[in-house]
């Protein structure tokens, strides 16, 4: 629920042959941890200058938040490249988090929780599409995510919190909050999606090791429009150990717990200042919208491209009258849920193709969900 199961895309590449307007619309539905448009923002600088932008539907509230979040940490100003880059990493998939990473939640979570009412703006970012309950809701999971956790005392001495962006249904009650508890992937770990680049295929990495290497080289390309080389990497990491294992105790579930509030923490004030990207804008939308669309004359073939998780290709009858004419549908494949065997994901292919037919899109890449990472469609 909390990351998707297919790698990261340059959807600007994706479109390439397809669309070469001076304003490319996207419609992302299901991404989980805004992955696709932190890396076609990492590539803007392989393509011509133009506008972008990204319309995201997501399936719960809490993701639109951590994806907030992972969207400012990757644009941020005051951040060091290799801070940043575990800080993304930490809260993305960690249950526990460390006491640096507790710190920067708590603060980000806090100033976060004001662009909802306008209190900062935030020139990236789009709301306006979202109900004000949904905003409503927003600002109330970031404030639960700086008000809210268990501190672990770990065997080396240094106190871990609890991550309170996996948990899921945060309801403002009184003064307090309800919520359900921990919904994450625990078949499909967080960091896999980053190390899924050919480029690894034949090195003996740990998935974390290369998405380190990824989430870095994304952050680092934003900032500063140009490729980041290995020698960059190595000055902020020792490459030595990237082909050993690491072997580390995890603390006793019997371990005595202590109760967390912002008193164990001093927070200073903090500014938030990101770079500027005007060319960029990302609009969330709310869920309902997916049957709803349809109904709006301005969203009929409004977008250069469209991406589908691979839970929700029920919607494909919905999504496809908003795509242009010959541009890419892409579905995210089901080969990496390893509780899938070879016939349901064959089963997958076929049931998915038929949809495709039915719609007027055309497969383009001969999809085996056995094979491939993504379904490419175009319009017909």
């Amino acid at each position: 629920m909390w990351w998707g199961i297919s790698p990261p895309l340059d959807l600007q590449e994706e479109i390439k042959k397809t669309d070469s307007n001076d304003l490319l619309e996207f419609l992302i539905v299901g991404e989980s941890d805004a992955r696709h448009v932190i890396k076609t923002i990492s590539s803007l600088y392989k393509h011509p200058r133009r506008k972008l932008k990204f319309h995201i539907i997501e399936a719960t509230i809490e993701q639109i938040n951590r994806s907030i979040l992972f969207l400012s940490t990757c644009l941020e100003t005051n951040l060091g490249l290799q801070e940043a880059t575990c800080y993304y990493l930490d809260i993305l998939g960690n249950t526990l988090l460390r006491s640096a990473t507790a710190k920067f939640l708590i603060q980000r979570a806090k100033k976060l929780s004001q662009i909802p009412t306008k209190n900062i703006q935030c020139p990236w970012l789009n709301l306006e599409f979202l109900r004000h309950r949904d905003k409503d809701q927003i600002e109330s999971i970031f404030r639960f995510w700086r008000e809210n956790g268990i501190a672990f005392t770990w065997i080396e001495g240094e106190p871990s919190r609890s991550n309170p962006t996996l948990i899921s249904n945060i309801i403002p009650e009184g003064k307090g909050f309800l919520h359900f508890a921990y919904l994450g992937d625990i078949k499909n770990g967080p960091f896999f999606t980053w190390a899924l680049n050919e480029d690894y295929t034949n090195k003996k990495l740990r998935s974390t090791d290369v998405a380190e290497k990824e989430v870095m080289r994304s952050i680092y390309e934003i900032r500063e429009k140009a490729p980041m080389c290995e020698e960059i990497f190595s000055a902020h990491r020792d490459s030595t150990i990237l082909t050993g294992t690491i072997v580390t105790e995890m603390p006793s579930n019997e371990i005595e717990q202590e109760s967390w509030s912002n008193d164990k923490f001093k927070i200073e004030t903090i500014n938030l200042e990101w770079i500027a990207i005007p060319e960029i804008e990302i609009i969330f939308h709310p869920i309902e919208k997916l049957n709803r669309f349809m109904e709006k004359e301005e969203f009929h073939e409004k977008f250069s491209l469209i991406f589908l998780a691979h839970n929700m290709t029920k919607q494909i009858s919905n999504l496809v009258p908003l795509l242009k004419r010959n541009c890419p549908f892409i579905v995210e494949s089901r080969k990496f849920l390893i509780e899938l065997k070879n016939e349901n994901l064959t089963e997958f292919s076929a049931e998915l193709q038929n949809i495709a037919n039915e719609n007027g899109l055309r497969n383009v890449n001969n999809f085996d969900s056995q094979k491939q990472m993504f379904a490419r469609f175009l319009k017909t």
